[in-house]
């Protein structure tokens, strides 16, 4: 028998190796030893401490050499094998790709938290290079894609997640989330109420079905299935934004603000969603200057991701307020963080034309059109910038000097009202 190419047994009786050692490399013999009965031994290749010679001989196999016939010479003792190379350890190896793994995911998931989507996106990749089946990782790629509006390749994500899991609760309620937002209501109803069948009070299920129905115009519907997510779980703070969104559309503006925004407001003081949809109700209910000052707040040097959304809404208040100029610097604020957000670039563009700034206002509006081709508001405002260039065009050739009297008015105006307010220029 031979241990690690290192240890031979002689041919003694049966006994047993005892290793109160773990490494494989041993150089103490009493460490490392045969305890054999009836004769048995060993033999140790590092520390050989028996006496006799490699070839044993005795009188008699001279004699016997003597009279012409040889005994059979016993065989030198043969050297120690080469080690072994060293091999792969696999369960290292798996241990490593783990911890590499879960860094990866740790440092995702606080992108993620963080609404950092692209930069989340990047690592759960990395992650699914490692192990292409991880399903936290699968789940999350979809939920961050759902979150740039990327529903299609969302889907994908979420299918793999079901494929491995198909009572994957959250995977089954995010697709029906996702064929909402393209569009695909009944499929969604369908995706949702599967969710719903293996838990029925599953708080976040009932509140992405109070989203479909939204979707499909049944308000009051939703707002039901609101208030029975809440009664499941009265911190759901999806489902509190969510119900805040349709009160505010609804213009249920101050029991939007009592049931929803101020109940996240008071779990999360910096909950931006809620922060946002708060000053938007203040807006509507003529206190645009409180919701100013609300959001002022909390808008802090150097931008995060998550105050892309303050400093647009900011921009929101201050344009209502006709401070035109100051706004426009809250959008670009805004679009510094989120270049392509439609819904800024509108803002923006409105910006130019009230300020009679058309061609800078035709390129905005282009860059909205192509970040979304299908919204009216930004081809309706690119015409009438074309129209009012052709018309000062033309009253430039009849009386330039009057045109210009007319904007530097406007101008003069408007850098009036940011003097009178300059409490509000953060």
């Amino acid at each position: 028998m031979s241990f690690g190419g290192h240890h031979r047994r002689n041919n003694g009786g049966g006994g047993f190796y005892n290793n109160n050692n773990n490494h494989h490399h041993h150089h103490n013999n009493n460490n490392n030893n045969y305890n054999g009965g009836g004769g048995g031994g060993y033999y140790h290749p590092y520390n050989n401490n028996n006496n006799n010679n490699n070839f044993y001989y005795d009188n008699r196999r001279n004699n016997e050499r003597e009279r012409g016939w040889s005994r059979e010479r016993k065989s030198p003792t043969p050297p120690p094998p080469p080690p072994l190379p060293p091999q792969r350890n696999v369960g290292r190896d798996n241990r490593r790709g783990d911890k590499m793994l879960e860094d990866l995911v740790i440092k995702a998931d606080a992108l993620f938290s963080d609404d950092c989507f692209v930069e989340s996106l990047e690592l759960y990749e990395q992650a699914l290079r490692l192990r292409p089946s991880h399903l936290h990782s699968l789940f999350f790629m979809g939920r961050a894609l759902s979150s740039l509006e990327q529903y299609d390749r969302s889907l994908a994500y979420l299918d793999l997640v079901i494929e491995q899991k198909p009572d994957h609760i959250p995977a089954l309620t995010a697709k029906g989330y996702a064929l909402c937002m393209l569009g695909h209501h009944e499929q969604a109803l369908m995706w949702i109420d599967r969710a719903l069948e293996l838990k029925p009070g599953h708080s976040r299920t009932l509140g992405r079905k109070g989203a479909v129905l939204e979707a499909m115009g049944r308000d009051e519907d939703a707002i039901w299935f609101y208030n029975r997510a809440l009664a499941e779980n009265s911190r759901d703070i999806y489902t509190l934004v969510a119900k805040g969104k349709l009160l505010l559309n609804m213009g249920k503006y101050e029991q939007a603000i009592v049931e929803c925004m101020d109940v996240v407001l008071g779990y999360y003081p910096e909950h931006v969603v809620s922060l946002a949809q708060k000053a938007i109700a203040m807006l509507h209910l003529g206190r645009a200057a409180e919701g100013v000052q609300l959001l002022g707040n909390y808008i802090r040097l150097p931008l995060s991701n998550k105050q892309a959304k303050l400093t647009r809404v900011k921009g929101v208040l201050l344009y209502s307020m006709g401070l035109h100029l100051e706004a426009l610097d809250y959008f670009n604020y805004s679009l510094s963080i989120e270049p392509d957000n439609y819904a800024t670039l509108i803002n923006k563009g409105l910006c130019f034309y009230v300020l009679k700034e058309y061609s800078q206002g035709i390129e905005v509006f282009d860059q909205a059109i192509s970040a979304r081709p299908e919204n009216d508001i930004a081809h309706q405002y690119r015409r009438k910038c074309v129209e009012r260039t052709e018309e000062r065009e033309l009253r430039m050739r009849r009386d330039n000097r009057q045109d210009r009297f007319e904007q530097k008015s406007t101008h003069d105006d408007v850098y009036g009202d940011v003097l009178n307010n300059n409490k509000w220029n953060y």
